[in-house]
This record gives structure tokens, sequence and C-alpha cells, in this order.
């Protein structure tokens, strides 16, 4: 059913005017797939959040980067909006469009990696399996996300959060120059010294810039001890869960080193009115460091876990381990079907007790109910003293989130036939619960973009995602892309000229 309503909005519109797009791109001797390929067409648009379909008008294929301003500029001539894809994670599904008939260009093919010392050149469509793989190989790392099947090229144009960000950074941090594809199928690179202002963009907002085709980063070298520490707390009421987060507050923005990373994750429990409560952490360095001095000080401020594991391995072997087991991308990825939205909660204003009593009693009623879906709630933290993020300043890239404590994705899927409304009701109630019992507007939370949450309002997402940084990133779209022709969602808002846009497509 879902397949021939893909197909069915794709033919409609393939139909038309896009029918040039197809002779365009066969002309420029680039590869791609539509609707007319059948299984092929499906297979290339099939998204990791099964929640949300979209039919693309075509799925291009380069190898190069001179496919990829190939591309862009049949799509530009046929006025279609266009997309990068790298792993096609996006939670919005933006590596489709995030809507119906855009021109996606898959950078699955563009893979090549190379390691010259502390520099890395790796092109975007690399997941970070294989970007890990490949830097280990030569004793190299970089700070990033955990799940091997995301693709580099979003992950480090929007942010890059990951266990080991608070030593060295977000991966987009590490970001020292970027090749890309602007809006008329120029080449260039975006470096301190090069586009300037391009380079500031794409860290933090890269999809609505142009279509990063290469990264250069600055690596670091492998750590050759990491110790995973793993607690658990099972059917714990909301008092006690409460209780554990506020402690859990107080050690990470006061006491967590920058060697430490660490979330809290809150789960449904065994009936209404309990939780299941979970700790990992990270540490670089010396176990006995880890288990004799730094735990300690947080631990010794909680309830005896039911449950704790200490696993002490290499940084490869810790990376498999945080993935499941392996970080192996041969294997195909496994779909799910979800809504998901973030709270990234200010340094300077603290989760109160009240509050986070009001959540947890909201998750452990609300969230046992059936339509709640099988959910999670991560509480990363993400700042506090010591933390690399937060040394740098918030305008210094277009990634404006800096001065934060807590980095929360609230998650939940559901596999039903229909995804379910009460579903997403109840992770909307799940945010509103802690925003609302915090102040509403009076308190300062943002978003994290690469958890984003396509359903918010425009204005909300400008101030949520981007904040004081909005107004320079829409000065710098009108000049690389004042037609929108990268247009994503919902940072559809970062609109250079809508009087261009529209003469364009008139």
């Amino acid at each position: 059913m879902l397949r021939s309503s893909v197909l069915l909005a794709a033919s409609a519109y393939i139909a038309g005017a896009a029918a040039t797009l197809q002779s365009c791109l066969q002309a420029a001797n680039v590869p791609f797939v539509d609707n007319a390929s059948g299984s092929a067409y499906i297979s290339a648009i099939r998204p990791f959040n099964n929640r949300l379909w979209y039919s693309p008008v075509a799925v291009v294929q380069p190898t190069n980067t001179q496919g990829v301003a190939a591309a862009v500029k049949c799509g530009v001539a046929n006025k279609s909006f266009i997309n990068a894809r790298s792993g096609g994670h996006s939670y919005a599904n933006s590596g489709n469009g995030g809507e119906n008939n855009h021109l996606i260009i898959d950078l699955a093919k563009m893979k090549a990696i190379s390691i010259n010392g502390e520099s890395a050149t790796i092109q975007a469509g690399n997941r970070l399996g294989e970007v890990a793989t490949a830097l280990n190989a030569k004793g190299r790392a970089l700070p990033h996300g955990t799940c091997q099947y995301v693709g580099l090229g979003g992950h480090a144009s929007y942010g890059g959060w990951g266990f080991f960000s608070r030593a060295w950074g977000m991966t987009l941090d590490t970001v020292t120059s970027m090749e890309v594809v602007t809006a008329t199928g120029a080449i260039l690179t975006a470096s301190a010294t090069q586009n300037s202002d391009l380079y500031w963009a794409l860290r933090g907002a890269g999809g609505s810039y142009g279509i990063v085709t290469s990264f250069n980063f600055k690596t670091q070298a492998a750590p050759a001890n990491v110790v995973t520490g793993n607690y658990d707390w099972n059917d714990v009421t909301p008092a006690q869960a409460s209780s554990i987060i506020l402690q859990y507050q107080t050690f990470g923005r006061s006491h967590a080193p920058a060697a430490l990373g660490t979330g809290l994750e809150l789960r449904k429990g065994s009936k209404a009115g309990v939780l299941k409560l979970h700790i990992g952490a990270i540490y670089i360095g010396n176990a006995d460091t880890f288990t004799n001095s730094v735990m300690p000080v947080l631990l010794n401020q909680l309830p005896k876990p039911s449950k704790t594991e200490l696993v002490n391995k290499n940084w490869i072997d810790t990376l498999a381990f945080l993935a499941g087991g392996s970080i192996d991308t041969s294997k195909p990825d496994t779909p799910d079907a979800f809504f998901a939205k973030s709270i990234m909660t200010p340094s300077d204003q603290l989760l109160t007790s009240s509050a986070v009593t009001y959540w947890t009693n909201y998750l452990a009623n609300t969230g046992f109910s059936s339509g709640s879906g099988d959910w999670f709630i991560q509480v990363e933290l993400y700042g506090g003293a010591n933390s690399a993020i937060n040394a740098i300043d918030p305008t210094a890239t277009a990634f404006v989130h800096r001065k934060r404590l807590f980095n929360i994705q609230l998650y939940a899927s559901n596999h039903a036939s229909t995804f379910p409304q009460s579903t997403i009701d109840f992770m909307n109630g799940a945010a509103d619960s802690l925003i609302q019992s915090m102040g509403g507007a009076n308190w300062n939370w943002q978003a994290y973009q690469n958890y984003i949450d396509p359903s918010l309002a425009t204005d909300v997402a400008q101030s949520k995602y981007w904040g004081v940084n909005f107004p320079r990133l829409q000065q710098i779209k009108a000049k690389y892309d004042p037609n929108n022709v990268f247009k994503t969602i919902p940072a559809q808002a970062i609109v250079g000229s809508t009087a261009a846009r529209k003469a364009r497509l008139a």
C-alpha cells in the first residue's frame, strides 16, 4: 500500500515538467533512478524513519564532485528543490526532501578517505562505522555518534554529538575545511580563509547552503584505553527518579571531567507509576581512576544500582561495544517508525526539583499507556565543567548550542500499520511537561538539529535550532542560495529572497 502511494505521488509529478530533468541528467551522464525504475526506486528512497515516506522526483547517484555539480545544474534548470543524502538517518527524512518531489543527490558512492598525520580528508558518503574503522587503522579518531549507519554528511553539518564530545568537541568542531557544491553548481572550498562566511554557515546549518562532498578534519590520537560503565535501576518511583536526575545534574555541572562522556536514560517501567533508569558512561583513561575517583562522586549519592557492568577496551572496540557489538556497515540497516524531539537545557537555568518531579510523574503514568509506544528519553551530559563543546562561543559557528548542560532526546517508536497519534501526543506531552514546569517561554531551552522535529512551527524552529545566529544565517543564505534551491524541512525558514524564489518558479 505504502509503495503504491509513493509511486503514484511520484508519477503525478514526473508526468509533467520533470521529464526534462531526466533528460538533462542523462545528457550529463549522471546515474539516477526514478519512479520508472520500479523496485530500484523504492529501495533508493526507503527511509530510516518509516513514519515518513516521501517520493523524490529522482535520486541521483554520482561518483564524484563533478557529477554532483552537474546534477545541481540540472535541478536548478528544471526548478527542482535539491537535497543531499549521506546515510539517510535524518529523523525528518530530509534525505528524501522532507516532502514530495525534491531532487535527491545520494552521496553513498562517494566514500574516499585519505589520512595524513593528524589530518583526514573524508568524503561525505561515508557512514560513521566506515570513518571510525579507517581512522583507527592509522591510530586516529574523531568525536562522533555511536550508530555506525549514520552518514557523515548530515552528522558533521548539523552537530555530531557523541560520548567523546565533552573531551574533543562536536564533529563539526573538528572540521578545518569543506568542498561544497553551491546552488549555481560551482565547486568551492569553505574554510577560515576561503569563503569564510559559508564555512561558518555549513557548520550547523549545512543542508541549507550547499552539498558538502568532502570534509577535512583535525583528528585525535585514538585512545589506548577507554572504560565503559553501565548502571541500571529497575522500577524506580517518580520521586526516586527525580532525585537521581537532580544528583546527576549536580555531578554533571560541577564534577564531571572532560574525559567523561555520559547519558542518563529513562524508559517505561514494568507497571504504571514506575520507571526504568540507566546511566551509561565512558572514560578516556585508567580504569582505577574511573571506578575509584570519578564515578563514586555520583554513585555515592544514589541508591545502589540493581545491575552494574564495567568494560575496559581500546578505542575501536569501545565503539563496537557502544554500537551493540559491531560497527560493520555491510549488513543492512534496521529502519524504525518513530517520532522524536529534543530539549537542550541552559547551563544557567537548571532543572528544578518541582519540574523534574512533575516530569517523572508524567512519564511513569501517562508513559505506561499502550498508546505511548516503545519510548526512551536520553538525558545526555553535554556541557558542565570542562566540556570542550561549551568552550566555544555560540556565535563562532552556526551551531549556537554552547551554553547548554543537557541534550535531552525524546524518542518513541510504534510499528502499528498507521502510526498512532497517541504516540505523538505522548511525546509532545513529555516535552511540554518539562518545558512548561520550567517556566515555558521564560526558560531558555533550545533544540538539537540532528534530533530534528519537522512538526515544529517555523518561528519555533528558527529560535530553537539557531537562536541568535539566525539573522546571519539568512544573510548568508541570500548570498549563496537566494532562490532556496536547497530547501530543508523544517529549516525552510532560512531563505534569502522570497521574491527571487517566486520569480524562479514563475
